[in-house]
């Protein structure tokens, strides 16, 4: 209803319906004042919903309605003037009165609504059935219509709370767009001019119907009665100045549901009192107006007493359970958006919750388990951001010494050929926590060699620093001049002076000598490699094996020496390998890596190194790795073959 075009469909609807319901009423009945009478609950409605366009609608369809019956011109203006105030009046009055602090949308979510709809609803009906009674007084019962008058606000009183309190509620519960009126900003005292003409007018309309029950044949001032009249259409012209708040919850309240289902009884109610009244009174000279102000006087007194009897029954309800429970609905909330968007600290939450402490009903027993929880989940939300906070600095720290140990691992290898003298060859894989295994090979001059594979304690960055540390130490002591054994001495004693973490390095170090093959070699605690020998089988190379680096001071390493002979192979590797485990947690072990490398004896050693990798995949499946698997291997082709 927002565009024109809407809004013009709207007041067609409006006065397309009045008039069906209205011809529709007259044929059963007879009478047309009477359907006017009994459809007189709509034009409220109309207005509260749709503003002028519904006023204009219900206007037109009345209109269309009474030059159809032939009504004199100057009836079909006073109920055109009627229709009017009874649409338009309450769409002002709702958006005046302000019961509950703030002014929205017509609503019925809460039982200040109600009674505000109520307190309209007795304004207008007390309006519109003193304009109604002069009317009936000037066109058809001059003496009787007085005792009726009352009837005539019961009337209107009840059917716009039965069809307007299920209307808009229909309304609501299906998202239709209600018209939101336009805000104009006036001088206050305007508005209490506006007030103050609108309770001039109720006033004298309200002495008016008091005064034509009391005294009844006594004529009355017309020119009062005309001036309660031009009043109140004076103040159907009152700008609205008060700031209108969108109903931005749509979801149905419990209070909500309740009213629901009161309505629900309250329609029932009203259809069998009305079937049960009109079958039991006695037919009153085949007068349908006489019948139906009887049964309205009963009706009404009946409905009200029920109206009065849910409202209390709703207050209470709305007190002390739904209230409370929408409260902790919305604490709930806010608490959720207050930690993810920071808004809010959670004691201010919290502190919402205190009226509702010393409630000893389900309520308060809900409401301090919402306390606690927050309580617990504030504990616990700091822990987490502990946690968190701790792991990524842990994963930060992992990508640092990723960067770390990758630029430590040798990946260039001088090209694969039969006729080199050696050819070498390894190959990383790293696991998730990043490790300090590695390797190395280095010449020292043309005729020697150096080959180092090691593996450092510890995950992260400080084995990844004691990584690049080692590798750097043993190629400058190589350098120099030092052997082997000289070269893990000096490097053991460096690590052990401030070794603060009781951090070590099992390593194995040898230096080939190309030309005679001898290879001299120590170590330090690590795996034994493994040599492919003149059996052309792999078995464990030979060692005395000395203490880890970083272990204790002053430790001796005892160098070995062997022969390589032509097509000799050496393979230096981690523990990674061994450790590997299946889903089963067995280990890939020694003997598999041993039955692995002697079913590939003349396998390319850069393709080895691939068959092992896949194996050790195929092993493992979905399990992760332990620890990283580095491997390299040393083929010896220069001098004489023992095969």
């Amino acid at each position: 209803m927002k565009t024109l075009k809407g809004k013009i469909k709207t007041l067609l609807a409006c006065a397309l319906f009045n008039f069906l319901l209205t011809f529709i009423i007259q044929q059963f009945f007879n009478y047309p004042l009477v359907a006017t009478q009994i459809t007189n609950g709509l034009p409220l409605i109309y207005g509260l919903l749709f503003g002028i366009y519904g006023t204009i609608g219900i206007i037109l369809g009345s209109l269309i309605s009474n030059i159809y019956y032939g009504f004199p011109v100057e009836l079909i203006l006073a109920i055109a003037i009627m229709q009017f105030i009874a649409s338009y009046l309450p769409y002002k009055l709702w958006y005046s009165l302000n019961l509950s602090g703030e002014i929205k949308l017509p609503r019925f979510n809460n039982v200040k609504s109600i009674l505000k709809f109520i307190v309209i609803t007795l304004i207008t009906a007390i309006i519109v059935s003193s304009m109604f009674c002069n009317i009936m007084e000037f066109y058809y019962f001059p003496k009787t219509v007085h005792m009726n008058s009352i009837d005539f606000v019961l009337n209107m009183f009840d059917y716009s709370m039965i069809v307007g309190i299920t209307l808009i509620t229909i309304a609501n519960y299906y998202e239709l767009h209600i018209l939101k009126p336009v805000v104009k900003k006036i001088n206050a005292n305007y508005s209490k001019i506006f007030n103050i003409i609108l309770a001039f007018g109720f006033m004298l309309c309200f002495i008016h119907l008091i005064y034509s029950v009391v005294i009844v044949n006594e004529s009355h001032n017309d020119a009062l009665r005309i001036l309660a009249y031009l009043s109140v259409l004076i103040y159907c012209f009152k700008p609205i100045t008060t700031k209108i708040n969108k109903n931005t919850n749509t979801r149905t309240s419990l209070t909500e549901k309740l009213i629901i289902y009161f309505i629900i009884i309250l329609l029932t109610l009203a259809i069998v009192i009305t079937i049960v009244f009109y079958f039991n009174i006695p037919q009153i000279e085949h007068d349908h107006v006489k019948i139906w102000n009887v049964m309205y006087t009963y009706i009404a007194i009946i409905l009200v007493v029920f109206y009065i009897f849910s409202i209390l029954v709703l207050r209470y309800i709305e007190k002390r359970i739904t209230i409370p429970m929408e409260s902790l609905s919305t604490l709930t909330e806010d608490y959720i958006n207050s930690y993810s968007e920071n808004q809010k600290k959670s004691n201010e939450i919290v502190e919402k919750c205190t009226k509702y402490n010393d409630d000893r009903s389900e309520i308060g027993i809900l409401t301090n388990s919402f306390k606690n929880m927050v309580s617990d989940f504030e504990i616990y939300a700091e822990e987490l951001k502990k946690i968190t906070t701790e792991k990524e600095k842990i994963k930060t720290e992992l990508e640092i010494a990723k960067k770390i140990q990758s630029s430590v691992i040798t990946k260039k290898f001088p090209p694969l050929f039969e006729t080199n003298p050696v050819n070498v060859f390894g190959t990383f894989i790293s696991e998730k926590d990043i490790g300090g295994d590695f390797y190395d090979f280095f010449y020292i001059d043309d005729n020697h060699l150096a080959i180092v594979i090691a593996d450092v304690s510890g995950k992260g960055i400080p084995a990844a620093l004691l990584m690049m540390v080692t590798k750097t130490l043993i190629q400058k002591l190589t350098h120099l001049g030092k052997s082997p054994s000289e070269v893990f001495e000096y490097a053991n004693n460096d690590f052990y002076e401030d070794n603060k973490s009781k951090m070590f390095v099992t390593a194995w170090m040898g230096i080939l000598e190309i030309d005679t093959g001898k290879l001299t070699y120590v170590n330090a605690g690590h795996l034994l490699p493994l040599i492919k020998d003149s059996t052309n089988k792999y078995k464990e190379l030979p060692s005395k094996t000395g203490l880890v680096l970083g272990g204790r001071q002053n430790t001796q390493y005892k160098e070995n020496i062997i022969y390589l002979k032509r097509k000799n192979r050496l393979f230096l590797y981690t523990n990674g390998i061994t450790d590997a485990i299946d889903k089963n947690k067995n280990s890939f072990g020694k003997d598999r890596l041993i039955n692995l490398l002697n079913s590939n004896i003349y396998t390319k050693i850069d393709n080895l190194t691939f068959i092992i990798k896949k194996d050790i995949d195929s092993f493992t499946g979905d399990i992760e790795l332990l620890d990283d698997i580095a491997m390299l291997i040393i083929e010896y082709n220069k001098g004489d073959s023992d095969e």
